[in-house]
């Protein structure tokens, strides 16, 4: 899911975990879905977040 030409995501963003987030799983950022790594850990489903980093085609969320 993850697309290495275009990221979805910028510092600041924000969204919602599509699932469960076990330090890596999809989120939908601006309308878009990606993958990205959980600075928080485990997140639930449904839990709204926020970008912290974008680095080597990854993008880093923590729960808002």
């Amino acid at each position: 899911l993850r697309n290495r030409n275009v990221l979805a995501g910028h510092a600041g963003d924000e969204g919602g975990a599509v699932t469960r987030l076990a330090l890596i799983g999809n989120a939908d950022i601006g309308g878009r879905l990606v993958e990205v790594k959980s600075a928080d850990g485990f997140l639930d489903e449904g839990t709204p977040v926020i970008v912290v980093r974008v680095e080597d085609a990854q993008i880093t969320v923590k729960k808002k």
